[in-house]
Formats: C-alpha cells, sequence, structure tokens
C-alpha cells in the first residue's frame, strides 16, 4: 500500500486514538448487520437517509462498491464519559468523531477524490434528509453509516487490530475511508 506522505503527516497532526491500514478485500459484509438497522438496533432507522440502509441499494451493491477500491483506512476516537450512562457525552463525542471524520475525509479526497468515507451512526448534514422524496442536497459531504453498508465494527476492529472496547466510561467511535 502506496499513501502519500503528506496523508500521513496530516492524519498524525489529528486527534485520532488509533487508526490502521488494510486491503478493502479483508474487511466483511453481513446481511444481519443491516437486519439490525432495520430493527432499529443502532437508534436510527426511523430517520432513513440517502446515506442509510436502505437507500444505499442491497448488500451485494455495497460490498461491490467498497470492494471496487483496494485499501481502507479505519480509525478510532475515544471519549472519557461522566458514567456509562452519559446520554449527553455520547452525542457530543458523536459530533467531535464526526467533525474529525469530514477533516479526514478532506486529507484524503486530496490525493484520492471519489474515496468513501463511512462512520457509525447516520448522516446528520441537513436537519431534514431529501428521502426519498428528493436527491441528496449535499452528495459530496454526505458519510454513509458503516452498518448501514453491512460492516459489522466488532469485526473490522479485529481484523484491523484496533480496540473495541477502551474501558468503562468511554465509548469509541469508528471510521473508515476506502482509497
Amino acid at each position: 500500500m502506496s499513501v502519500n506522505a503528506q496523508i500521513l503527516s496530516d492524519i498524525e497532526q489529528l486527534h485520532i486514538h488509533e487508526y490502521a491500514f488494510c486491503e478493502s478485500a479483508k474487511v466483511s459484509y453481513m446481511e444481519v448487520v443491516r437486519s439490525m438497522c432495520a430493527q432499529d438496533k443502532f437508534g436510527e432507522y426511523g430517520r432513513p437517509t440517502w446515506a442509510s440502509h436502505p437507500a444505499l441499494g442491497t448488500l451485494e451493491e455495497c460490498m461491490a462498491c467498497c470492494q471496487s477500491y483496494k485499501d481502507v483506512f479505519v480509525f478510532t476516537t475515544v471519549t472519557k464519559l461522566k458514567s456509562s450512562y452519559d446520554v449527553k457525552g455520547w452525542a457530543e463525542a458523536a459530533q467531535e468523531h464526526e467533525q474529525l471524520t469530514k477533516e479526514v475525509a478532506g486529507i484524503f479526497r486530496s490525493d484520492y477524490a471519489d474515496a468513501l468515507v463511512l462512520a457509525v451512526g447516520a448522516c446528520n448534514n441537513c436537519d431534514r434528509c431529501a428521502y426519498p422524496d428528493a436527491p441528496c442536497r449535499n452528495r459530496e459531504g454526505m458519510i454513509p453509516s458503516i452498518e448501514a453498508y453491512g460492516i459489522l465494527v466488532t469485526r473490522l476492529a479485529r481484523e484491523c487490530q484496533i480496540k473495541y472496547y477502551n474501558g468503562a466510561h468511554t465509548v469509541t467511535y469508528f471510521s473508515m475511508v476506502f482509497f
């Protein structure tokens, strides 16, 4: 894998907890993950968007999209919470992770304009998504959900040798860049 030295330098300047590079062929996909979305296990399915299941297409279409890229960059942020039930802390950590994901996307897209960026949770670019009545208003800034692509984050973490659990009273968020 050949990554521009400037990308590596820029990544090192960010508040990323852990990161890894791997071949996109090593990422596994499972329909059961998408089924969990449909059962609202992640708390977002009641608000479908262009960046979530079912708008992204079938599992096979999502797999084909990801596998059209050679490599993937996976990274995490970890935030200390007041307690395991600190919902406000989770939300603030998610916003910070989303902002970092956008920064990472910009770094990669400077060399890989068509990089596919995925993150946990739903896209929050617009107050109300145009789905399904109109096209996405911010296609370039849209960050689809990892889970909507059928990727099980725990398995991804194991494959990339990144910690999924970082201790009591913490929340760990993941993002991926296919390039």
